[in-house]
């Protein structure tokens, strides 16, 4: 093989190898971008009955759920 074909095989390579690390570089900084939060929360915030007691609401703040507790109000039957 003369070295005219390991130059040209080396160049193949070389441009292979650039070509994944472009593409590898692409996919990393996509992934870092950051997602705009959701406009519309499906769950509105407010006091929700606490699943784990429920003689206690918790506070759900419209994106997650809080350690602010309270007693549930009874109200009477008619």
């Amino acid at each position: 093989m003369s070295p005219w074909h390991f130059l040209v095989l080396f160049a193949i390579l070389a441009a292979a190898v650039a070509a994944v690390a472009g593409i590898v570089i692409v996919i990393v900084k996509a992934s870092k971008s950051k997602v705009p939060p959701a406009v519309h929360n499906a769950i509105p915030a407010g006091w929700y009955t606490d699943p784990q007691n429920p003689t206690m609401v918790r506070y759900y703040d419209g994106g997650m759920w809080t350690a602010h507790t309270q007693p549930r109000a009874h109200t009477p039957h008619s």
